[in-house]
């Protein structure tokens, strides 16, 4: 076992920086309106006092949140595990058809098509739904941590070739001593914007096809999309932490990935509810 006050201590500088990280990815956040809420609650109820606005009490709150992540056994505390009660999953539908989709007759050649902007119909059965998860900003602010840490010395790892959700090389500003300064010039932006990566992706695809193309040989391009990515993970948290490239890092990834088993834990129970209460739906078709 060992002792975290002797390691990198999560700092109120570093929860502040985390938190400001988190407000800077919600504002530009246009899908999860879930998250801007949550926020915008929690502001309220920390910052304003008296109809007055207090800032002094977020102060407060990364004095106090920091002095409960250096506890070695807050993990395993009641307050802790009153947050993961509050983790819950919200079902967002992506795609859906209307009932006379279900008695039509897809072979047929009399059937046809007849689009209109129309949409406006008494049932609509839903075919494909997005997961977000709905959780107390001090688990927000833990995986943004994390992310800072460990995911910034796990994306050091990765070959250029990989494109998808990579950070952005301001958000690794760490310098490598015990006494884990985060440095004055640090990104608050996490990851490299998606469209960005995806035409790299796509271009550089295209002038690897075409440099093989010029030297005489055969070339084919395939591209795949793995349908629900993210919800079919299997994370192993051990893989993606072993072999630290800072050894430093070592004991305080240790000591968050007890936090992370126990979100994904619960992120894990509520995803099945909702595949639970899809199959019961299902069923009764």
């Amino acid at each position: 076992m060992f002792d975290i006050s002797y390691t990198l201590p999560i700092t109120s500088e570093l929860i502040q920086k985390a938190y400001l990280t988190l407000k800077n990815y919600v504002f530009k956040e246009n899908f999860n309106l879930f998250l801007k809420s949550s926020l915008a609650k929690f502001e309220k109820e920390k910052i304003y006092q008296d109809n007055k606005l207090e800032y002094a009490n977020l102060d407060k709150f990364f004095n106090e949140f920091s002095r409960k992540l250096n506890d070695k056994d807050f993990h395993q505390s009641d307050e802790f595990k009153n947050l993961l009660s509050q983790i819950d999953v919200r079902a967002i539908p992506k795609k859906f058809y209307f009932e006379s989709d279900i008695n039509s007759d897809s072979d047929s050649e009399s059937n046809f098509k007849f689009y209109s902007n129309n949409k406006v119909a008494p049932n609509y059965f839903i075919n494909k739904f997005s997961l977000i998860l709905v959780t107390p900003i001090e688990i927000h602010l833990i995986d943004i941590i994390w992310s800072m840490i460990i995911g910034a010395d796990f994306d050091s790892k990765l070959l250029n070739d990989v494109y998808g959700n990579r950070l952005e090389k301001g958000f690794k500003k760490f310098d490598s001593r015990i006494d884990f300064i985060i440095e004055n010039n640090f990104s608050q932006k996490v990851f490299k914007y998606f469209y960005s990566q995806y035409n790299l992706w796509r271009d550089n695809a295209f002038k690897t096809a075409q440099d093989i193309s010029k030297n005489g040989d055969s070339v084919a391009i395939l591209s795949l999309d793995i349908e629900s990515f993210y919800p079919s993970l299997d994370i192993n948290l051990d893989k993606i932490t072993e072999n630290p490239i800072n050894p430093f890092y070592g004991y305080l990834t240790e000591y968050l990935k007890k936090f992370l088993n126990h979100i994904m834990t619960s992120y894990i129970l509520r995803v099945f509810r909702i595949i639970k209460i899809r199959l019961v739906y299902l069923l009764d078709l």
